[in-house]
C-alpha cells in the first residue's frame, strides 16, 4: 500500500508546480490526465484546476517525484546513451502530441 501524501507534501507539490517551466507543466497535465482525469478541471481553453486532494496517492507520488525533477536547479540523472533534448526519455513528448496545445496556467487546490 502507497502512502497517502500528508498536508504538508500537498502543499510543497502545490508550491513547486509555480516553479517549474510550461512544457514541463504541460507534461503534469497529461500525466494526470491519463491516471487521475477527475483531478483535472478546465475552467477554459488556457486555464484549468489541479484537485491535489482528488489525487490518488500512487498518482501524487509519481507526478511529485516529476516536479521534483523539473525544479531549477535539480540534479537530474542523465539519460543512458543518449543526447537528447531536456526530458528525453519515455512518454516525455506525448504532452505535446495530444491535445494541441498546453494550458498557459494552472492553479492547485
Amino acid at each position: 500500500m502507497v502512502r497517502p501524501p500528508s498536508l504538508m507534501d500537498k502543499k510543497m507539490f502545490s508550491q513547486n508546480i509555480y516553479n517549474i517551466s510550461s512544457e514541463d507543466l504541460g507534461r503534469v497535465v497529461h500525466m494526470l490526465d491519463q491516471r487521475c482525469e477527475a483531478c483535472i478541471k478546465k475552467i477554459d481553453p488556457e486555464d484549468i484546476e489541479i484537485d491535489i486532494d482528488s489525487i490518488d496517492a500512487a498518482t501524487f507520488w509519481a507526478v511529485d517525484a516529476f516536479v521534483k525533477e523539473c525544479l531549477p536547479g535539480a540534479k537530474k540523472a542523465p539519460a543512458a546513451g543518449k543526447k537528447g533534448p531536456k526530458g528525453a526519455g519515455a512518454g516525455s513528448s506525448s504532452a505535446a502530441a495530444e491535445g494541441g496545445s498546453k494550458p498557459k496556467k494552472a492553479r492547485t487546490t
